[in-house]
């Protein structure tokens, strides 16, 4: 079962370092399988926002 509130939550600690999607970083603490993708997605989707709220300098 995902709970969806977990997913910001387990996207920022990737963010900080804490934690990995990537399961040969055996380093890191694991995000748990079912949410892998949905983390992945949430990471996506911060990065596109911080792009489109950046200033462009074209």
């Amino acid at each position: 079962m995902i709970l969806d509130f977990m997913i910001p939550i387990y996207g920022r600690m990737v963010l900080a370092g804490e934690m990995t999607v990537d399961e040969e970083n055996t380093k890191k603490r694991q995000v748990p399988k079912q949410y892998v993708n949905s983390v992945i997605r949430w990471l996506i989707d911060e990065e596109e926002a911080r792009l489109k709220d950046s200033p462009s300098d074209v």
